[in-house]
C-alpha cells in the first residue's frame, strides 16, 4: 500500500513540473575524450546546458513507455551524434543545445498534460492543475480509480483551474456515501470550476469547500451530503439538483456561508446547513429546501437563534447567521416548511425584495 502511494506521489511530483536534483554536466568531465566532450567541460554554460538538457530527458522516459519511449531514445541518439559532429565549436554546441532544450522542453510539457489527463480520468486524483475548457464528460473516477487494487482507501484531491471545463455525467460518488465507488473521499477544495458544466454529475459525499462554481451548470446533479462549505455559486445552474438527507443518520448537505446570488435553483430540492448563506437575486421557484436554516434542528427552528445572547450563531457569520433572500423569487417554493410569509415566519432570513411562495413581495427587511 506505501508502496502504491510512493509511486502516485513521484508521478505528481513529475506532472507538476518537478525534475530530479541536478549537478554539473550530465556526464563524468574526468572521463571526457571526444571533442564535444572537452569543449562542454571547459564552458560553464554549456555544461549547465546539458545538465539541465539531461535532466528534462531523464523525466520525461519516467512519464512514456513502448514506443514512445523507444521513440525518444531513438531521437536522442540522433541528436548525440549531431553533437558529436559540432566537434570543439562552441557556437555550433550552443545553436544545438538552444534548439535541442526548446524541442525536449515542449515534448515534456504535452508529454505532461496527456499522462495528467489519463491519471485524472482514472482516478479523479489532479494537484495543482491548469486544465481550463477541457472534456471530462462521462468520465467515471469513482468506479475505475483503484483498479480494484487500494479497496476504497485512496483520497483524491483535485484543485487548480478547470474553469470551463465540461464533467457532465460523469461519477464521483465517494464510497462512504455509495458503496459502488473506489473514491474514499473526493475533495475539489479551493479549486476553480468558473462555468464548468457538471450537468447530471454524481458529486455525493464531495467537497467543494471554498471552489469557485460562479457560472457553473449543476442542472441535475446529485449532491447528496456534499460539501460546500463557503462556495461560491454566483450565477450558477442548479435547476433540479437533489441533495436528500442521508437514510441512516439523516444528515444534510453543508452549504453554510455559499453564495447562491443569480443562481438558478428552479425545482431543486436540497437539505442542508445554510447558515450565513447568501442567496440574493436567486431564483428558487418551486423549490424545496428543507434541513437545516441555522444548523440547528428544524424542531428548534422557531425559537430566536438570531438573539445576540445565542451562542450556537457565530458572530463572523455572514448575514448574522440568516439566509439573505434579498431579491429572491420563491415562487411556489418550499423553505423549511414554510410556503407563505405568516406573522414571525421566516425568523432564519432576510426578505427584501423577495417574490415569496404566494406570489407577494415581501419588503420587510429592507433598510
Amino acid at each position: 500500500m506505501r508502496r502504491i502511494f510512493l509511486q502516485l506521489g513521484v508521478l505528481f511530483f513529475i506532472l507538476a513540473g518537478g525534475t530530479m536534483s541536478a549537478g554539473a554536466a550530465s556526464f563524468d568531465c574526468g572521463r571526457a575524450r571526444a571533442p564535444d566532450e572537452k569543449a562542454i567541460c571547459a564552458n560553464p554554460d554549456l555544461s549547465s546546458a546539458d545538465d539541465g538538457l539531461a535532466y528534462t530527458y531523464q523525466t520525461l522516459l519516467r512519464l512514456v513507455k513502448g514506443d514512445e519511449r523507444q521513440k525518444a531514445v531513438d531521437e536522442q541518439r540522433a541528436w548525440l551524434k549531431a553533437r558529436a559532429a559540432c566537434g570543439g565549436d562552441t557556437s555550433c554546441l550552443k545553436a544545438l543545445y538552444d534548439k535541442e532544450n526548446e524541442r525536449l522542453n515542449a515534448a515534456l510539457a504535452a508529454t505532461q498534460k496527456r499522462v495528467g489527463l489519463a491519471l485524472f480520468r482514472q482516478t479523479g486524483q489532479c494537484f495543482g492543475c491548469n486544465y481550463p475548457n477541457e472534456n471530462f464528460s462521462g468520465i467515471k473516477p469513482a468506479e475505475t480509480a483503484d483498479h480494484g487494487l487500494i479497496n476504497c482507501t485512496v483520497n483524491a484531491v483535485v484543485n487548480g483551474t478547470f474553469d470551463g471545463s465540461k464533467f457532465d455525467h460523469t461519477n464521483f460518488v465517494t464510497c462512504p456515501t455509495k458503496y459502488d465507488s473506489a473514491l474514499a473521499s473526493m475533495s475539489w477544495n479551493n479549486a476553480s470550476l468558473r462555468n464548468a458544466d457538471f450537468t447530471g454529475a454524481n458529486l455525493g459525499g464531495n467537497s467543494m469547500d471554498y471552489a469557485d462554481l460562479s457560472g457553473a451548470n449543476l442542472t441535475d446533479a446529485n449532491l447528496y451530503e456534499i460539501s460546500m462549505h463557503g462556495t461560491v455559486l454566483k450565477g450558477a445552474r442548479l435547476v433540479r439538483v437533489q441533495s436528500a438527507p442521508a437514510s441512516m443518520s439523516g444528515a444534510c448537505s453543508d452549504f453554510t456561508g455559499a453564495d447562491f446570488a443569480d443562481a438558478n435553483l428552479e425545482k431543486a430540492e436540497i437539505c442542508g446547513v445554510f447558515l450565513g448563506a447568501n442567496f440574493t437575486g436567486a431564483n428558487l421557484r418551486d423549490a424545496k429546501i428543507t434541513g437545516y436554516a441555522t444548523g440547528i434542528p428544524p424542531a428548534e427552528i422557531n425559537v430566536d437563534v438570531y438573539d445576540p445572547s445565542n451562542s450556537r450563531v457565530p458572530g463572523d457569520t455572514p448575514f448574522g447567521g440568516k439566509i439573505n433572500l434579498s431579491g429572491a423569487n420563491l415562487t411556489g417554493a418550499s423553505i423549511f416548511t414554510e410556503t407563505s410569509l405568516k406573522s414571525g415566519g421566516y425568523g432564519f432570513a432576510i426578505l427584501c425584495r423577495t417574490v415569496m411562495p404566494d406570489g407577494e413581495i415581501s419588503n420587510r427587511d429592507c433598510k
